[in-house]
């Protein structure tokens, strides 16, 4: 995951961070293949007592799952807001 994350951004550079305002609950509702498809680790801390990280149920099955993956999440990442407006 570092190695990926660590790799150059290919196309537009993002000019913005963002915050999604989501629910834990409609996370772990997300089905693939009748199999839950997210795991939702609570990650708060002090400062930011309501994040959570969200991983692929099963990581083993690559890329290609990961993008069917990303296609049931995408949905619910349009409550967009910038960072400033988020932690007001």
């Amino acid at each position: 995951m570092e190695e990926r994350l660590s790799r150059p951004r290919k196309g537009t550079p993002w000019t913005n961070e963002g915050v999604a305002k989501l629910t834990a609950q409609a996370v772990r509702q997300l089905r693939l293949d009748d199999q839950q498809a997210f795991v939702v680790i609570d990650t708060a801390v002090e400062d930011n007592p309501g994040h959570a990280s969200i991983y692929a149920a099963e990581p083993e099955k690559g890329d290609p799952y990961a993008r069917e993956l990303r296609s049931l999440l995408l949905p619910l990442l349009h409550n967009r807001m910038s960072v400033d407006e988020a932690y007001r």
